[in-house]
């Protein structure tokens, strides 16, 4: 695994781009339309987001980002937003979720974030569980969001790291 900087945005649209290819019904994101987004619009994700891509070999496997834009809501904590999280279907049930969310909370800790968020759509029920054995509890909060087409429900997680 790598953290993606400024100079590799193209790794982070490919890790994107497969995440939407390959697992549609995860994101909000539309593969057709991101596929569209200019460069600049990727420079600036990997200049302002954090990225970890995971690789086997050379074949990209995993993705998860996490926002440096503090959430309010939480008080007086600093906190960030974790999005993005995505394996390869070849890859799953291996722990590399829970391996690249270690390396975000990490990172996070050194920091001096305190909580980390993440909305999961309702119906993914595979990423609802690994969140909970992570560590990662409903808020309460709650959204209606467009997801593959359909209208979808997105609950708000987190997770307090101190």
């Amino acid at each position: 695994m790598f953290r993606v900087h400024e100079s590799e945005w193209r790794v982070l649209r490919e890790a994107r781009l497969k995440a939407l290819e390959t697992s549609p019904e995860a994101f909000c994101g539309n593969y057709a339309r991101e596929r569209l987004v200019h460069r600049r619009t990727w420079r600036r994700r990997a200049h302002e987001q954090q990225w970890t891509v995971a690789r086997s070999g050379s074949r990209i496997i995993g993705l998860v980002g996490m926002l440096d834009e503090p959430d309010r809501e939480e008080g007086p904590l600093e906190t960030r937003c974790i999005e993005s999280v995505w394996v390869h279907p070849d890859f799953r049930r291996r722990g590399l979720v829970r391996l690249m969310l270690q390396g975000i909370e990490e990172q996070a800790l050194r920091q001096g974030v305190g909580t980390l968020i993440l909305w999961v759509l309702e119906s993914n029920r595979p990423a609802w569980e690994v969140y909970r054995r992570l560590g990662y509890r409903p808020t309460g909060l709650f959204q209606d969001i467009a997801a593959g087409g359909r209208l979808e429900v997105e609950h708000r997680l987190k997770k307090v790291l101190t």
